[in-house]
């Protein structure tokens, strides 16, 4: 038996579980699902253009990754299906992963990722 991911951005990714090599013909159907939007701003709400993130979720084997960049207004946007039961996708951004209720999105959800990043110069060497 194996498991397959069949994913073509314009639509929800689909999982299938235990297929018997022997099955054949194998009929996929790709739906629509639901889209996932958001944005990344900083700690003054400027966009953060350009920036990379990750959608995940855990299998059985394997794990399903699909990366995108935010574009000019620091938006971003990925195609999900329902999750198989127990499952959740993750969103993973900078070192942190944020857990997507999949029964929250609706068209009109926007999420948005505001981060805080600081920097000072100190004089002196290293410590």
């Amino acid at each position: 038996m194996v498991d397959l991911q069949f994913d073509c951005g314009t639509h929800a990714p689909v999982f299938l579980y235990e297929v018997q090599p022997a099955t054949s013909p194998l009929k996929v159907v790709m739906r629509k699902g639901k889209e996932l939007k958001g944005r990344i701003v900083d700690g003054q709400g400027v966009p953060i253009q350009q920036t990379l993130l990750e959608l995940q979720m855990a299998q059985s084997d394997r794990w399903y990754q699909r990366r995108e960049h935010t574009d000019r207004l620091g938006e971003f946007r990925f195609r999900i299906s329902e999750p198989p039961s127990g499952n959740s996708w993750l969103l993973n951004y900078g070192g942190k992963v944020f857990t997507i209720d999949y029964n929250q999105i609706t068209p009109e959800t926007i999420v948005e990722l505001r981060i805080n990043v600081q920097m000072s110069l100190k004089k002196g060497g290293p410590r």
